[in-house]
Parts: structure tokens; C-alpha cells; sequence
């Protein structure tokens, strides 16, 4: 059991490990436009699809909070794991991971704010 919990405390920083190495492996700037595209799509197209069909299935506040809010998350390291793995894009994708968890500063307490679960700042 102490080996399982010596690997889930590595996991985050091996993974932030693997993204700067793609950061550094790509140009930054050339795969800058790719990165920002999937974050206007990820950050602000898709909470606002997610909370539509959450409506239109007719969830409840609190699952419609939940989901929305899980859309409104940035791209996850699984992007640039599977672009490595299929070999296409990979700069696209750590770039887009690195411009979405920035960007999310900002977007997931506009999101929470959105949806009425945290004051207005």
C-alpha cells in the first residue's frame, strides 16, 4: 500500500515534468494559435454547451453546477499523452495545455460566479 502512495504523490509532478519537456520540444510560439483555439473551444464554448444540454436533459441545479463546471476545466496532460502516442500535434497539445490552466485563472471563478456558487467578486 506505501507504493501505491509513492506513486500517487508522483504523478503530478512527473506529469508536469512531460509537458515542459513538450513545451520545449515544440516551438512555443508556432503551435501558439492551435493552443489558443483549443482553449477558447475547451474554456468557453464547451461549459456553455455542457450547461445547455444540462438544462435541456433537465438536471438539477446542483448536477448542472457539477458538469459545468467539470467542462470548465482546463485540457488535461490525457491531450498530450495521446498526441505523443499517435504522434500528431504534440506541440499543439502542450501548448494548449500550458494556455488553458493560465487561462483558467480567470475562467473558472467567472464560471462559478456564472452559475451563482461563488460571490461576486
Amino acid at each position: 500500500m506505501e507504493s501505491v502512495h509513492y506513486v500517487s504523490v508522483a504523478t503530478t509532478p512527473m506529469c508536469l515534468i512531460v509537458v515542459g519537456m513538450g513545451l520545449a520540444e515544440h516551438s512555443f510560439s508556432s503551435a501558439l494559435p492551435k493552443g489558443v483555439f483549443v482553449t477558447i473551444v475547451k474554456l468557453m464554448i464547451q461549459p456553455c454547451l455542457v450547461w445547455l444540454i444540462a438544462r435541456l436533459l433537465g438536471l438539477g441545479d446542483l448536477e448542472t453546477n457539477a458538469v459545468t463546471l467539470m467542462a470548465a476545466l482546463p485540457v488535461a496532460i490525457n491531450a498530450y499523452l495521446m498526441a505523443q502516442d499517435f504522434e500528431a500535434e504534440e506541440g499543439g497539445a502542450s501548448n494548449a495545455i500550458f494556455v488553458s490552466t493560465f487561462a483558467s485563472a480567470i475562467t473558472v471563478p467567472l464560471t462559478l460566479t456564472l452559475l451563482g456558487v461563488a460571490p461576486v467578486l
